[in-house]
């Protein structure tokens, strides 16, 4: 009798450590998929981040990103509630920023990872130029200890950059703005009576800035009358 008794005990502690194994296994299994998703996510992430191929100015049309603003951006309600009383560049500009900070928008990823392009392509170059190796040279430029760290710490600042420019192009829209190259070289024409020529500027600021800079003046300008 207490030889079958202590074979019965074998025989649960046995089962009991073949079920034990199992659930090792099987938390295992589970840890190391997790991991590879956290992984393949990563991975996926920091190819955006290198992205040469793609710019921030493909989808820049004349001044104005070719999206449909209004799926990305609500202006706030009283966003021509304000008044403005010394018309001044730095009151307007405050006005501007409130406007920003009030409106709900959405980024798209296509401009983000756009944004991405413009920025690797441009530190890629400064590397090249001073003849050192990506990492090294965003450390000795910008302090961080890599180039991926670097995007990660100013994603936030890209976003209200790219979060800016969708505003004011809501606000175009709005005030049914536009520019044309005789809207340019108006805006720049300091430059010009100074010696530039129209092909010169685009060489140093490229057309699609130049169209933004002249948007954003016009704007500023619109909202002035409206405002005053």
């Amino acid at each position: 009798m207490k030889k079958k008794t202590n074979m019965f005990l074998l025989l649960i502690l046995l089962i009991l450590i073949i079920i034990t194994i199992i659930l090792i296994v099987i938390l295992n299994l589970k840890d190391n998929n997790d991991t590879g998703e956290e992984n393949q996510t990563d991975v996926e992430q920091k190819q955006e981040y290198y992205n040469e191929n793609v710019s921030y100015y493909d989808y820049y049309k004349d001044g104005q990103i070719d999206i449909d603003i209004n799926t990305y951006v609500k202006l706030p309600d009283n966003y021509l509630e304000y008044e403005i009383t010394s018309n001044t560049q730095e009151e307007v500009s405050n006005i501007l920023d409130t406007i920003i900070e009030n409106s709900e928008v959405e980024i798209p990823t296509i401009l983000l990872n756009g944004y991405y392009g413009d920025i690797y392509k441009s530190v890629k170059a400064g590397a090249e130029l001073e003849g050192k190796q990506l990492n090294q040279y965003i450390k000795d430029i910008y302090g961080y200890d890599n180039y991926e760290k670097y995007i990660e710490e100013n994603t936030q600042y890209f976003e209200e950059n790219i979060k800016t420019d969708l505003v004011y192009q809501a606000l175009a829209e709005k005030f049914n703005i536009s520019v044309v190259k005789s809207d340019i070289e108006e805006y720049f024409s300091e430059r010009l009576e100074n010696g530039d020529t129209y092909e010169s500027l685009i060489e140093t600021y490229g057309e699609e800035l130049m169209y933004r800079y002249t948007m954003q003046y016009k704007i500023e300008e619109e909202l002035i009358k409206r405002l005053a």
